[in-house]
């Protein structure tokens, strides 16, 4: 049997510091649906998952991501937040998810700390 793998399927964040606050006028109940999907790893995604027969999902981070950041440090924690909600999706569900890294490629010594910390 073909195991079906999707790869760079994006997720959010809720985190108010990370959202991009202008483009994030919804609340949870009134967001649209496409809205909704990539914060609703554990449910939605799941079921939409199974209706298409992926076994498992690699996960990135929705852009416009860490690379838009001109600060260091603020790329920096953003990237260590969005990277621990990453890794509890897939802590949750490792049979189901893995997950690309978000790097702060603007100081690649950091980048390369963030990749080798989980």
């Amino acid at each position: 049997m073909v195991r079906k793998v999707a790869l760079e399927k994006h997720f959010g964040t809720s985190d108010p510091d990370i959202v991009e606050q202008p483009r994030e006028h919804f609340t949870e109940r009134t967001r649209p649906p496409h809205r909704r999907q990539p914060l609703d790893v554990q449910g939605e995604r799941l079921r939409l998952m199974d209706e298409a027969g992926i076994e498992l999902v690699v996960l990135s981070l929705l852009a416009p991501g860490i690379q838009g950041l001109p600060q260091r440090a603020q790329a920096l924690d953003w990237a260590r937040r969005t990277n621990d909600v990453a890794a509890r999706h897939v802590e949750l569900r490792p049979d189901r998810f893995a997950a690309f890294a978000a790097l702060p490629l603007q100081d690649p010594e950091a980048a390369a700390t963030e990749l080798r910390r989980r």
